[in-house]
């Protein structure tokens, strides 16, 4: 039989049609990765409280809010409008590492820190004891969540049917609807959520306005 050969002129094109795809997908690659790391940046840049509970605030999605507070032997429940700045404090999110072993988490975020003043204050306001807090730690054991447990209590108080984790972004809707009200549950010491999700829901605010 014959043996075909290809000559070095076809070898040639060839091979630079080869490299050709290969380079463009490595530029391709890069300009993502490149994207990525200014999105990163972009996201991690540190926001000033005022700007935090603006956004917050504007994009919840929730009517009102929920809060659940110890105070002595009590535990009270008071409803509001929306979340104080002086009640929170700033901090960062724990370190994870994925799979591939990259670190992840660290993101700037804001966690409710009620002192004495503002727990007297919100009980003057209207605040009302619901329960002590040594039932609060008994109540469904299945849990040691005390924000999901009083979630769980207002779900039987107000007859709400079946409780689910709710792993929705702030922005999604509240924790709860109780007679068509959307309310987020917090309590005492809760996080409210990150920088991240902030400008996540800004992008799909955007989004949607197009």
């Amino acid at each position: 039989m014959r043996t075909l050969t290809k000559t070095p002129h076809l070898l040639k094109k060839k091979l630079k049609k080869v490299l050709d795809k290969w380079f463009k997908q490595c530029y391709n690659k890069d300009i993502e990765r490149q994207r990525e790391v200014k999105k990163m940046r972009q996201m991690d840049a540190k926001m000033t409280k005022g700007n935090f509970f603006r956004y917050y605030n504007k994009l919840n999605g929730a009517d009102k809010y929920i809060i659940f507070f110890e105070y002595g032997p009590q535990v009270y429940k008071a409803i509001v409008s929306h979340i104080a700045p002086r009640w929170c404090n700033e901090s960062r999110e724990s370190y994870r590492y994925n799979k591939n072993g990259e670190r992840k988490g660290g993101e700037q975020k804001w966690s409710m820190y009620l002192n004495v003043k503002e727990k007297e204050l919100l009980i003057r306001k209207g605040a009302e004891p619901v329960f002590t807090v040594a039932e609060l730690n008994t109540m469904f054991p299945e849990t040691k969540n005390k924000g999901r447990k009083c979630e769980k209590w207002l779900h039987e108080v107000y007859n709400l049917g079946e409780h689910r984790n709710d792993i929705d972004r702030f922005d999604k809707g509240g924790d709860v609807c109780i007679d068509g009200v959307e309310y987020q549950v917090k309590f005492q010491n809760a996080s409210l959520t990150n920088v991240r999700a902030i400008r996540n829901a800004q992008d799909a605010r955007r989004k949607a306005k197009a």
